[in-house]
């Protein structure tokens, strides 16, 4: 969260040595960070769970300007032009993959993002509850947990345009081994966009991006680690100016 003057950002972090978490402060002018005692005051930024995506994401069929419409089977993405004739986007799906629900559409809807996805088997834990708060019977329940070795389903970005340009997907060689490809995100410009790749292990996080207009992709930023990169907990990535600047929290 933000200070009211906006000058401190405000992030609550682990604190390896206290066991807890701890607000800490960051002056924007000085660059300093200082512990904060109490819960700062400030408008609370969207809470989002692991692998949760903002509010504020184009995820809908029809295109932003109302000309296209998208839609999906399991094993194709079509377009439709406003009183046009549907078409079938041409794109090799991996074996074993199918096509997600959602799609997301750049702000001028030159273009949009859909994700196949693999559906291999996901390995079930079970577990007893012996106590259970409404009741003095046991309960059994069974929660995913992916074994190391499983192989985990993965959504993978695809890139698709209305003027019948090629899909672009993402780079194989930037996103190997992944644990979670996540938060894609259009720049205003509809020039390029980003993701959040995890590396599985969570040997390395970083930021990639896809230019549309060059089919060109790179790594803005990464940390890594020979351990372990704290995601969920040490890190933060805020995008300014058409991507252009970036806030970028590291561990290191």
């Amino acid at each position: 969260r933000w200070a009211e003057d906006g000058r401190l950002l405000y992030a609550r972090l682990w604190d390896a040595e206290k066991g807890s978490q701890q607000w800490f402060g960051y002056d924007t002018e000085s660059g300093e960070r200082k512990p904060v005692a109490d819960t700062p005051k400030g408008k609370p930024s969207e809470k989002l769970k692991p692998g949760q995506e903002p509010k504020n994401r184009r995820s809908q069929p029809a295109s932003p300007d109302g000309l296209w419409v998208a839609d999906h089977s399991d094993e194709k993405i079509t377009l439709t032009p406003k009183d046009g004739k549907t078409s079938v986007q041409a794109f090799d799906l991996p074996e074993g993959s199918k096509w997600q629900k959602r799609f997301d559409w750049a702000a001028d809807s030159s273009a949009f993002v859909a994700c196949h996805v693999t559906s291999h088997p996901v390995r079930q834990v079970s577990y007893v509850r012996s106590s259970p708060k409404d009741g003095v019977q046991p309960e059994h329940f069974t929660n995913s947990y992916p074994k190391p070795g499983d192989e985990l389903n993965i959504p993978r970005p695809v890139v698709f345009f209305t003027d019948g340009r090629e899909p672009l997907a993402l780079d194989p060689a930037l996103s190997r081994n992944p644990f979670e490809i996540r938060k894609l995100l259009w720049h205003p410009d509809s020039k390029s966009l980003t993701v959040e790749f995890i590396e599985r292990g969570f040997g390395e996080f970083k930021l990639i991006e896809i230019n549309v207009e060059t089919r060109k992709q790179r790594v803005l930023l990464t940390e890594k680690s020979d351990k372990f990169v704290y995601v969920y907990g040490n890190t933060y990535c805020r995008q300014f100016a058409n991507g252009e600047e970036i806030l970028w929290l590291s561990q290191r």
